[in-house]
This record gives structure tokens, C-alpha cells and sequence, in this order.
């Protein structure tokens, strides 16, 4: 019985075919290599990627509205509030790029060390922890709006 290489389990297991001499944009089943990285496309065009985007990009544009809704004359009193949430929209975006990213290039399951970790587990309490704080910075900033609070 013959033993395959790394090289041929990188290529899906097809004898003789190295993934890195395949060149920008050859193709492996759903793996098409883009500048010699393997992209695994059944990720990128799932309901789950397609999910991890748009909360990426809507962690973006959070930051970036609660960054242009700031008011110098308000920042005294509540730039913590806003900082919060700066911290969690940005740690958000940023994380969920990485796991986007960890996952199309199939390090899950490429690397042989770390294939006993649970990712999928990990990413789901990641993805709690978002959310719960992002609930909490949302109730933090809507109950001390600048000039509109019952504190003066």
C-alpha cells in the first residue's frame, strides 16, 4: 500500500501533483490556488462565509459611524462609552477576519498539529462573547446620550 506524501494530501490527494506548481488560479476540486495559497471556494461561497463577511463588514461600519458620531464637547463625560464600543466593533471586525480567512485557507484541516482542537466550538463561543458584548456596549452608549440624559 502505497503512503502518500504531504505534498499529495495538500493536493486532495492526487498523485504526482504538487498545489504550489499549479500557479495563480489553477484549481483542485474546490480548492483553486490563488498565488500559490490554496483558497478553499466551497467556504468562501456558503451561507456561513457569506455570514462572517457581512457581520465583518457591519462591525466595520459600526466603528466607523460611532468614530463619526462623536462630539468633542461630549468626550469629557462619556468618550469611555464610545471607546467601549470602538474596542468591540473593531475586536469584532478584526477577529472575524482571521477566522475568515483560517478557514478559506483550510488551516483547520491542513495542519496536521492542530486538527484535535475543536475550531468550530471555539468560533461559536467567540461569536457569543461578540454578541453579548455587543449588547452590552449598545445599552451602555443608547442610555447616556450626550446632552439628552436625566444627569444634565
Amino acid at each position: 500500500v502505497a503512503k502518500m506524501t504531504d505534498i499529495e494530501q495538500a493536493s486532495g490527494g492526487v498523485p504526482g501533483q504538487d498545489p504550489t506548481q499549479t500557479g495563480s488560479g489553477g484549481t483542485d476540486g474546490n480548492i483553486h490556488y490563488v498565488w500559490k495559497i490554496p483558497v478553499d471556494m466551497s467556504r468562501v461561497k456558503s451561507l456561513c462565509g457569506l455570514l462572517e463577511i457581512g457581520i465583518a463588514a457591519l462591525s466595520l461600519i459600526a466603528f466607523i459611524c460611532c468614530r463619526a458620531g462623536r462630539i468633542e464637547a461630549c468626550d469629557f463625560h462619556y468618550a469611555s462609552m464610545y471607546n467601549f464600543f470602538e474596542f468591540v466593533s473593531m475586536s469584532s471586525f478584526l477577529s472575524l477576519t482571521f477566522w475568515y480567512l483560517f478557514y478559506i485557507v483550510s488551516l483547520d484541516t491542513r495542519l496536521r498539529g492542530i486538527r484535535l482542537v475543536p475550531w468550530r466550538l471555539g468560533e461559536l463561543i467567540f461569536l457569543g462573547v461578540f454578541g453579548l458584548m455587543y449588547l452590552l456596549a449598545s445599552i451602555i452608549i443608547g442610555a447616556q446620550t450626550c446632552g439628552q440624559d436625566s444627569n444634565g
